[in-house]
C-alpha cells in the first residue's frame, strides 16, 4: 500500500484537529477543587434506630434540594467506629452554589442552614448545620411527624349564582 504526502497531510492534520478537540473538551469539563459538603453520622428517633433503617434522605438549602443519601446500618469493619455498630447511618453530598458540572445553581454557599429531609417517614432532623466546603460530623435526632392539613377550596359567591 503506497501512502501519498496528500495522505500523510490528511492524517497528521486529522489527528491534530482530534487531538485539540480532546483537549478542549477535557479543559471545559474540568470540575477544578471540590466544594461540595460532605455530611455523615447517626440517624436517630426518639433514641432508636429509624424504620425502616434504609430509607433515603434528602438535603435541602435555600428551599432546593441539593443532596440526596440513603441510611443504612452500620457493620463492624475498617474506619468503623464501634460505638457506630448496629446504628442507623448515613451520608450525603451536597451541592455548592454555581454553574460548574458538580455544582447547582442557587445551592449551598458558605454558612447557608442545610436542612436533612427523610420522605419515607416524613420527619426532619432536629439539627441545621452551615454548608461549608469538607466533611463533618452531624448526628441527626429526627422531630415529630409532619402534621396534615386538610384546606377545602373556596368558593366566591357570584351574585346568587
Amino acid at each position: 500500500m503506497r501512502i501519498t504526502r496528500r495522505a500523510v497531510g490528511f492524517i497528521t492534520g486529522a489527528s491534530l484537529l482530534g487531538g485539540a478537540l480532546f483537549a478542549a473538551t477535557a479543559n471545559a469539563q474540568a470540575p477544578g477543587p471540590p466544594d461540595y459538603y460532605l455530611a455523615y453520622g447517626q440517624v436517630q428517633l426518639e433514641g432508636a434506630n429509624i424504620l425502616p433503617t434504609v430509607q433515603p434522605v434528602v438535603a435541602y438549602v435555600n428551599g432546593k434540594i441539593c443532596g440526596r443519601g440513603e441510611t443504612l446500618v452500620a457493620t463492624a469493619g475498617e474506619n468503623v467506629p464501634a460505638e457506630e455498630v448496629g446504628k442507623t447511618v448515613y451520608r450525603i453530598d451536597i451541592r455548592a452554589d454555581g454553574t460548574r458540572v458538580d455544582q447547582t445553581p442557587g445551592c449551598g454557599r458558605p454558612g447557608d442552614p442545610v436542612t436533612f429531609y427523610f420522605p419515607a417517614i416524613q420527619r426532619f432532623g432536629e439539627q441545621t448545620p452551615a454548608f461549608k466546603t469538607g466533611s463533618e460530623r452531624v448526628n441527626l435526632t429526627l422531630g415529630g411527624p409532619l402534621q396534615y392539613r386538610a384546606i377545602s377550596p373556596y368558593a366566591a359567591r357570584d351574585g346568587g349564582n
